[in-house]
């Protein structure tokens, strides 16, 4: 994590100035997003970004546009600071001032595009040491599992040494482990055990836990006694262990029930860390493969060791859910027993990553099966096209990506995209000429495109509707739901403001090629995350 102050002390120029926003330092940066002269000024924010303002790009973009309402904008998108590059008026730095949001000024001599790439790269390098710290953390836990018989092994020993009926209880209520029936002590009944869990949870809620020496609680419920425990993980309960009891708990039962549960969340522990670790053992080789992190001489040997075959043919697959909901890394086994048939999975916390051999990324059934696997979570799929070696897969791995951020953008959350069937979206794919393909997209589209953001009209929207229509101004109404004189009088707004000829069979090839460009640079700005 990046905060503005951060990024002030440690990588804008010796000599920046923070002007106005002060109250804003604390916030986390996440990318860069420089003005550029023509519409859209800063492309598409996420929130997080630093904007980096030329005070003479502004005035090339918009001689009108004060550098104060500038400000007050790109706080509204979520940007966390403005770094300009000259004295700014004193609205401006009252505007700031107002919304909490730094405004730095750095030498004049600063090249803004070079700074760019600066924040870029160490916004990148923090992004890899958080990785990096992450799978130190998943290593060390595998190094403390240790060797046992489960939690039910636990459950029924503590059951046995107490003479107690014992259960080891989810935060829903339903039984992971229980051994019962001891000193006359009857089932839990299923309302009993989550009224249980509910009533610990509210005694915990504000208590500060640890694994290792979790608090034992006397609780009665439905008119039982019980004595239990909390078994925590990332300092929060996960279970919880509960003793049968009658009367107040002697130290004894205090002491064991702690222990139990100390060693249910170490098994717990445990049984998570073998999971990590047969899973590592393709995980960190494949993704040091295609998030080119290492030379490709030294991907392939890692690949090698780890028993991969690049030499083979692999289409490169990215899945990811739909909203909030994480992928759960255990679905990893679901997913893999699902496709099958020689098919390599890869999980970290935003994506599931595959090499999937040809016929089976090129099976209609494999988006269904992927969902299926996950109990009907609702997932994202794109994939590459088929390659072999380092290089191959690195490519596949971008055009998988690739084809979902831009399914996401055209098709919705929910869908199977695969890049060889993007049609002209692949002919407009070429990040390294994404200025020249913005520059297109702004000479045929700008204008539509201002007079949308300064009115709240609809006519680039229009104008594709129109295009992938056919040309006809009826089909064109009843897909955009409004009446054929609307879209009549809408084509000729179109035709005064970016002075087209829609009867031009030429000029209609450029807007369609123009507004098709426009989602493959959103697709590409995107993926920048």
């Amino acid at each position: 994590m990046l905060r503005v102050g951060e990024l002030w002390r440690e990588v804008l120029p010796s000599g920046t100035r923070l002007l106005a926003g002060e109250a804003g330092l604390d916030r986390e940066v996440t990318w860069p997003a420089r003005l550029r002269s023509r519409p859209p000024a800063f492309g598409q924010l996420k929130g997080g970004e630093v904007a980096l303002v030329g005070l003479q790009t502004l005035q090339q973009l918009d001689p009108a546009l004060s550098l104060a309402r500038v400000v007050r904008q790109v706080q509204r998108a979520g940007v966390v600071a403005v770094v300009i590059n000259g004295e700014p008026p004193g609205d401006a730095l009252t505007a700031a001032d107002e919304l909490g949001l730094p405004l730095f000024v750095v030498p004049a001599d600063t090249l803004l595009a070079d700074l760019e790439r600066t924040i870029t790269q160490h916004v990148l390098d923090r992004r890899a040491d958080l990785q990096r710290r992450a799978r130190e953390v998943e290593r060390e836990l595998m190094e403390l599992a240790i060797e046992g018989q489960g939690v039910a092994a636990i459950v029924a020993r503590l059951s046995q040494a107490l003479g107690r009926s014992a259960w080891l209880l989810a935060n829903d209520g339903c039984a992971l482990a229980k051994q019962d029936g001891y000193a006359g002590g009857v089932a839990l009944a299923d309302a009993t055990a989550r009224e249980l869990v509910r009533s610990l949870a509210e005694r915990l809620d504000t208590t500060r836990l640890r694994a290792a020496d979790p608090p034992a609680l006397a609780v009665a419920v439905g008119g039982r006694a019980f004595l239990a425990a909390p078994v925590v993980r990332d300092g929060k309960p996960c279970a919880y262990l509960a003793l049968d009891g009658a009367g107040t708990p002697s130290p004894l039962e205090r002491t064991a029930t702690a222990r139990a549960a100390a060693a249910c969340a170490v098994e717990l522990a445990r049984s998570q860390a073998v999971l990590a670790a047969q899973q590592s053992l393709v995980t960190e080789p494949l993704l040091a493969v295609l998030d080119e992190t290492l030379s490709a001489e030294a991907a392939a040997a890692r690949a090698a060791h780890a028993g991969l075959d690049l030499a083979a043919v692999w289409a490169v697959g990215v899945v990811e859910s739909v909203g909030d909901a994480p992928l759960d890394p255990d679905a990893l086994a679901a997913l893999r027993a699902a496709v099958g048939r020689g098919s390599v999975w890869a999980w970290r916390a935003a994506q599931v990553v595959a090499l999937l051999p040809p016929a089976v990324a090129e099976d209609a059934r494999l988006h269904g099966v992927a969902e299926a696997a996950l109990d009907g979570q609702r997932v994202s799929l794109g994939l590459g096209r088929p390659y072999t070696g380092v290089a191959g897969l690195r490519a596949s791995y971008h055009e998988a990506v690739w084809a979902l951020r831009l399914s996401l953008l055209v098709q919705g959350s929910g869908a199977a995209t695969a890049f060889a069937t993007l049609g002209v979206h692949r002919l407009l794919y070429r990040p390294e000429h994404a200025d020249e393909i913005r520059d297109f997209a702004a000479a045929q589209l700008g204008a539509l495109q201002r007079h949308d953001a300064e009115h709240g009209s609809e006519l680039v929207h229009t104008l594709d509707t129109y295009l992938r229509s056919g040309g006809s101004p009826t089909e064109t109404a009843g897909r955009l739901g409004l009446h054929r004189n609307t879209v009549l009088y809408r084509l000729q707004r179109i035709t005064a403001i970016a002075d087209v000829d829609l009867g031009d069979a030429e000029r209609c090839l450029e807007l369609y090629l123009a507004l098709r460009a426009d989602e493959v640079l959103r697709a590409l700005d995107d993926g920048r995350s």
